[in-house]
């Protein structure tokens, strides 16, 4: 759930006037100037067939997933072999970026949603805008602030022994005993539930914890609205929010009363993590909550088991 607390990191550079969210990623990243589209196609010679890009990606496309950038696991294997190399092919997320900007994209910028390393990305443009590393800059901003003292991108030794691990072999496993350098805006963040879940009441306190104001009412009511509007496709490739939900800025926004195959009312917002925590906000409710597993492969079961048992306790 490394990705919230990246839009949360935009949006706070927002509020400074640091950045707007219809800068063009060039600004921050010049190697995106000219980007160009694939088809996934090879002509009659093989070679891939390209067309350049029609508009700039803009940051708020990167929030929204609508970019054109794709994972390297959506590539069709044929082609995925530079994607794989610019994921990790670099020590830092600036590598990274400038590697990644080599790619073509998979569709043209704000024609489409899927799911995407956009908020690698995102956590490149928050170090240029900001002057600080990634990590320095969520630590600075936003975990001192809210008194998260168990979250960040490393894990000090004398915690390592409360460290939740599920070893080599895990999907997306990263080995905490050794620095990390890799500050990426779309995982890697290692938290405890509780200090997660003061960021969770933040959010629904409208930016607002213990007297600190982190981000203002307006400017979370406007990242946790739905953003999608028309390229909503509960069916489509990477379309993780699933039926009922749209995409705000890091987190999927509930649209619909029905629709959705688990409980929940419309405004809530959530997002879930690779291997199986979750966390959502229900203003509605007055609600927050936070779960923490280690288990990619009974995620969901475990997440909608959850959020059921608790909205159907809800009596008044």
């Amino acid at each position: 759930m490394t990705k919230p607390l990246t839009s949360t990191a935009i949006m706070m550079l927002f509020e400074e006037g640091k950045l707007l969210l219809s800068d063009p990623v060039a600004k921050y990243i010049p190697e995106f100037k000219e980007m160009q589209v694939t088809s996934f196609k090879k002509d009659a010679s093989g070679k891939e067939i390209l067309e350049k890009a029609k508009s700039p990606i803009t940051i708020q496309q990167l929030l929204t997933h609508t970019s054109g950038l794709i994972y390297f696991f959506y590539v069709p294997n044929e082609f995925r072999k530079p994607h794989l190399a610019a994921a990790y092919g670099g020590k830092t997320i600036a590598q990274v970026a400038k590697k990644t900007a080599t790619l073509p994209l998979a569709y043209q910028p704000g024609t489409k949603y899927l799911y995407s390393n956009s908020f690698s990305i995102l956590g490149r443009v928050v170090e240029v805008a900001s002057g600080m590393s990634f990590d320095q800059y969520l630590e600075k901003s936003l975990f001192q602030p809210l008194g998260m003292v168990d979250t960040g991108f490393n894990v000090k030794k004398s915690k390592l022994n409360r460290l939740i691990y599920q070893g080599p072999k895990a999907v997306f496993a990263q080995d905490f005993s050794k620095p990390v350098t890799m500050f990426e805006g779309g995982g890697g963040a290692v938290s405890t539930t509780m200090d997660y879940a003061r960021f969770a009441i933040m959010l629904l306190n409208g930016g607002k914890l213990d007297g600190k104001q982190l981000l203002s009412p307006k400017t979370v009511a406007y990242m946790s609205s739905d953003h999608l509007g028309p390229l909503y496709n509960p069916g489509g490739l990477g379309y993780l929010p699933g039926p009922g939900y749209g995409s705000g800025f890091g987190f999927y926004v509930r649209t619909h009363a029905g629709t959705s195959s688990f409980l929940g009312n419309v405004g809530e917002f959530f997002k879930g993590g690779a291997h199986g925590t979750v966390f959502w906000v229900d203003p509605k409710e007055e609600l927050a909550a936070v779960a923490m597993t280690a288990s990619f492969a009974q995620r969901n079961y475990f997440r909608w088991l959850l959020k059921n048992l608790i909205y159907q306790a809800i009596v008044d």
